[in-house]
This record gives structure tokens, C-alpha cells and sequence, in this order.
């Protein structure tokens, strides 16, 4: 090719148009990508002018934004309270509704309330506050639960298994959502409106990610509280251990704590005075150490033989101090047991 040839298909204009992508995967071309262009035909559009698809519908610009915003609300809650409000507050930007609500599904099978919108400008306040739905009676959400699969009615009237209730009779459309992770429901989520048809196919499918991104948010709230549970649980327990040692260790009775084998695990302030043995003496010795020879084998027998028994025994001891001068007690020798009820000390 000479130099001219090239400086004249250096000048020749192409027209090119690149695909986009919708948020379903669909690619979206132009109409003119879908001319039948003759191969001959001079192309006159600038290499630099490239063509691009129009920008998103509204509708789901906002599904994309909301849905983007919903994971950062979601992903940044650790209170189960918040992460349910947000999920509400959501699900009016896609889907305005007038009143909404979320049941939680109990072990029991008992829908429990956890939050609700707008149901006081009805009169059914009260209702939403203290709701609990035993599921085998409501035979929808019973079906919704089984199935994992959302469920729309447009006229709750013509709807021979929908179950009206006094406070709720206004309601003639309902859009529910089962709000699952994997193959657990969690709970659901109920729109409700006081005309049918209020509801669509479109607004049911444009909640779904939404409930999905809620199952994942109020697994991860409870997660949170739980272990916020178990937290507080050890600290009031550390506190009463501690606050029962301060009294134990301040008592003007002497105090031997061992394991099931007799080992001493803790003895408190008055006992090291009245025995003269130190803490760090005594620990992991038994009671033998104690003994005096005054009283014979078959009286210590009898004395672990009732309190193996789980019973409580109370009788008088003599016992020898450390430099070996004689004392007598009159002792309380009492089981202390798990939750389970296992003698431990």
C-alpha cells in the first residue's frame, strides 16, 4: 500500500456501537447494530464516536441505588431493632405502601411481631403491637413459609383461604415476602393496603433481593446479640463470683471450699487464722491435714458418705492448728452443684 492509499483509509469514518448490559444480564443494543449493512456501503461515523446504550429506567436506577444502599445500612447494623426499622424504611423506596410489617418465625411456629409502619392511621396499633400468629393457623403464610416463595393477593375478599381478622378487615391487598436464609425462614415480610389490586408481580420481584439482603442482616443482628448476651451473662456472673468471695473472704466463720475429691481449693481469711495454715499452704491439700486422730475412720466415713449423697451434714469437728494445738468446730459440710445438679464441690 503507498503512502496515499494509507492517508486515504486513514480518513474513512467508522461507525461502531458497543453492547451494554442491563441488570438482568440482557444485552442492549442499539437499533442501527441491528441494520443489515452492506459490506461496500462507506461507513461514515468517527472511530471517536462511539455510541453507547441509553442510561437505565428510573425504576431501576432506583432499585440499584436503593438495593446498593440496603447493603451498606444493613452490613453496618448490629442492633436487630435498627436492622428491622431499615428494612421497613427500604421497602417504602421501592415499594410505597401504606402499611408494612415484619414477623419473626419462633421455634414454636408462633409469628411474633418485631416491627410494623403505618397501621395506627387504621386503628390497629394495638393489634400490630402485641401480635403473635400461631403459622398452621394462617394457612397463606403457612404456605409462603413451606414454599420460600413470595405470594400476592390482589383482593383479600376473593381470596377463600385469606383469614380476616376485626382489626385487620380493611385490609383487601396484601404482598408477602418470606425473608429466608437458604432453606430457614426467618421470617416474613407483609405489605398491606385498604383497596385491592394496590400490589404487582413487578413490586413483588423488585422487594426480593431486598428480603434476601434482610435475611443475611438479621442472621448477622442476631449473631450479635447473642454473643452481646453471652457477653453480659459472664460479666454478671464474674461480678457475683467476685462480690461472693468479698463477702466469704470478709465472714468471721472459717471457709473451706475443695472439689469432689476433697482437694482444697479455696479457704478465706478466718480460717487461716483460726488454723494458722496460709493460702498458699493449705491450697490443694486435703482436710486430712486437719485431722486430729480424736475422732476414728468410721466417723469421717459417715461424714462423706452423706454428703456424697448430696445431703448436708452438720456435726462437731476437732481439728488440729498447725502447731499442732487442738480446736473444735461446729462445721456445715454442704454439696454445691452444677446446673445440671452434679455435685462439683
Amino acid at each position: 500500500m503507498s503512502v496515499k492509499e494509507a492517508s486515504r483509509v486513514s480518513k474513512k469514518r467508522v461507525k461502531m456501537t458497543i453492547p451494554s448490559w442491563n441488570q438482568t444480564g440482557v444485552s442492549l443494543m442499539s437499533d442501527n447494530s441491528r441494520t443489515n449493512q452492506n459490506p461496500s456501503q462507506k461507513i461514515e461515523q468517527p472511530l471517536t464516536d462511539v455510541e453507547t446504550s441509553p442510561p437505565l429506567e428510573p425504576q431501576s436506577q432506583l432499585l440499584t441505588e436503593t438495593l446498593t444502599e440496603v447493603t451498606l445500612a444493613l452490613t453496618s447494623q448490629n442492633s436487630l431493632t435498627v436492622v428491622l426499622d431499615e428494612i421497613l424504611r427500604q421497602t417504602e423506596r421501592l415499594v410505597p405502601y401504606q402499611t408494612a410489617h415484619i414477623v419473626l418465625l419462633e421455634e414454636d411456629q408462633l409469628l411474633r411481631i418485631a416491627a410494623w409502619r403505618g397501621y395506627q392511621a387504621f386503628g390497629s396499633e394495638n393489634l400490630m403491637s402485641n401480635l403473635a400468629q400461631p403459622l398452621a393457623n394462617f394457612p397463606l403464610d403457612a404456605r409462603v413459609v413451606e414454599t420460600r416463595q413470595p405470594l400476592l393477593v390482589s383482593d383479600t375478599h376473593q381470596e377463600p383461604l385469606w383469614i380476616i381478622q376485626k382489626d385487620t378487615s380493611w385490609v383487601r391487598s396484601n404482598l408477602m415476602l418470606p425473608i429466608s436464609l437458604g432453606n430457614q425462614v426467618l421470617g416474613l415480610l407483609r405489605l398491606d393496603a385498604n383497596m385491592p389490586g394496590a400490589f404487582s408481580p413487578a413490586d413483588m420481584k423488585r422487594l426480593q433481593p431486598l428480603a434476601n439482603m434482610a435475611a443475611i442482616a438479621l442472621e448477622n443482628a442476631r449473631l450479635y446479640d447473642h454473643a452481646r448476651q453471652e457477653l453480659n451473662e459472664r460479666q454478671r456472673a464474674d461480678q457475683e463470683r467476685r462480690q461472693l468471695i468479698a463477702a466469704m473472704d470478709q465472714t468471721a466463720e472459717s471457709i473451706i471450699i475443695s472439689d469432689t475429691q476433697g482437694r482444697i481449693l479455696y479457704v478465706n481469711p478466718a480460717f487461716e487464722r483460726i488454723s494458722g495454715y496460709s493460702r498458699d499452704e493449705i491450697i490443694g491439700q486435703t482436710p486430712r491435714i486437719l485431722q486430729s486422730g480424736r475422732q476414728d475412720t468410721t466417723f469421717y466415713q459417715d461424714l462423706w458418705a452423706t454428703i456424697s449423697a448430696g445431703k448436708v451434714w452438720q456435726g462437731r469437728l476437732i481439728d488440729k492448728k498447725k502447731d499442732g494445738s487442738l480446736y473444735t468446730i461446729d462445721a456445715t459440710i454442704s454439696p454445691v452443684r452444677d446446673k445440671e445438679g452434679v455435685i462439683v464441690n
